[in-house]
């Protein structure tokens, strides 16, 4: 019966690692398809200019202008929400400024105004992520995560709040996972070290144990050791002393 709850238990392990993996590799499509729209729109500026179309250059640039402000309307919106307790529409807000922001990302960092956009994108998933998982909302901020871990995988927040949500959701060998990750690149973190630990011991409490430990192993430290008819021979000893 222990043997069978054990490949249970592994079993249901391998499952859940196999569809946050599934999850993660859906993401990355998604996010591919999106660099690449935004590529597209992106390197269509430039040959409009050299067809004679000179004023769609300083049209677009001042276009990008008004989105990043409104980004940071949005932003300045969404921070006031989730400091007055308000996660759900803080949320909304930071999913709002996500989206402008992936319009202007071409999904790569070479200029200027790249790296700041992917900046801003970054930021702006993770605040997400933690309105998320304030109100409880476990799969999608490890979605969120796992987009800014696509993006940049040296992100130590992201694993961070990753590891969190996949603890919540029960997936607590998963979360210790990312949450060494995130010691690593964080480290001194004390959050991180008491969110590791935490994941580590449910982690080591879902693991079966062996059907040994119920004996202190065969001859290990702690096992008892047995006199004649299986009686700890400290006990055996003391009666065969006490009839002399």
């Amino acid at each position: 019966a222990r043997a069978a709850r054990a490949r249970a238990a592994e079993r249901a392990r391998a499952a859940a690692l196999e569809k946050a993996q599934t999850q993660a590799a859906g993401e990355a499509v998604e996010e591919a398809a999106t660099r690449k729209e935004g590529a597209a729109r992106r390197a269509a500026a430039p040959e409009a200019v050299s067809t004679g179309a000179t004023g769609s250059g300083d049209a677009s640039a001042a276009a990008d202008a008004d989105m990043l402000a409104e980004v940071a309307t949005l932003r300045a919106s969404a921070k006031e929400s989730a400091q007055g307790g308000q996660w759900r529409e803080a949320g909304e807000l930071y999913a709002q400024a996500c989206e402008l922001l992936l319009v202007l990302w071409s999904g790569g960092d070479a200029t200027e105004s790249e790296r700041r956009v992917s900046s801003e994108l970054q930021r702006g998933r993770l605040s997400l992520a933690l309105c998320l998982s304030k109100q409880r909302r476990w799969r999608e901020a490890v979605d969120t995560c796992t987009a800014v871990i696509g993006a940049n995988v040296r992100c130590g927040t992201a694993w961070f709040r990753r590891g969190q949500a996949l603890h919540a959701l029960g997936e607590a060998e998963a979360a210790v996972w990312d949450l060494q990750r995130a010691a690593k690149l964080l480290p001194g973190n004390k959050q991180v070290a008491r969110a590791l630990s935490r994941a580590e011991a449910a982690s080591a409490a879902t693991k079966p144990a062996s059907p040994l430990s119920a004996f202190g192993g065969l001859g290990g430290v702690g096992a008892p050791t047995l006199g004649m008819g299986g009686a700890p021979a400290g006990g055996l000893l003391g009666g065969l002393m006490g009839g002399m």
